[in-house]
């Protein structure tokens, strides 16, 4: 095998578990490696971004991250290089069918528009939804 055994190639992996738990120093270890030859790796999470959950992440994503299960795409600056939302009614009429069962009765419910910006997410509109019980 030559000494760019990855180049070309990407890997995109999830955050939550794989580098936010148990054997992430190994995980991380890994994509090093795979970087240094030739490889491309990044997340695609349903996070809406990941600085400050790991640290040194800049060190190991050298592609876009792809985040809010795929309604962004951001560079490692947080800068949206894509961005796909609901519209609000469309949220809306979504939230209300979630309300009701078999999804649950005490849910809480991220939305992300493009409506607004809070100083939370700079880059996004983040709403946090706490929808109440039925009596």
């Amino acid at each position: 095998m030559n000494g760019r055994w990855a180049e070309g190639k990407i890997v995109f992996s999830d955050f939550d578990g794989t580098f936010n738990g148990y054997g992430k120093e190994k995980n991380v270890n890994a994509v090093k490696d795979f970087i240094s030859n030739g490889g491309y790796f990044t997340f695609a999470t349903g996070r809406l971004k990941i600085d400050g959950l790991l640290d040194g992440w800049e060190e190991i994503v050298n592609a876009p991250l792809i985040c809010s299960q795929g309604a962004i795409v951001r560079e490692k600056d947080g800068r949206a290089v894509y961005e796909n939302f609901f519209d609000r009614s469309i949220a809306r009429e979504i939230i209300d069918i979630m309300k009701t069962e078999p999804f649950g009765k005490d849910t809480n419910y991220f939305v992300h528009t493009n409506e607004t910006e809070t100083g939370y997410y700079k880059a996004v509109s983040y709403t946090h939804l706490t929808l109440p019980t039925k009596a």
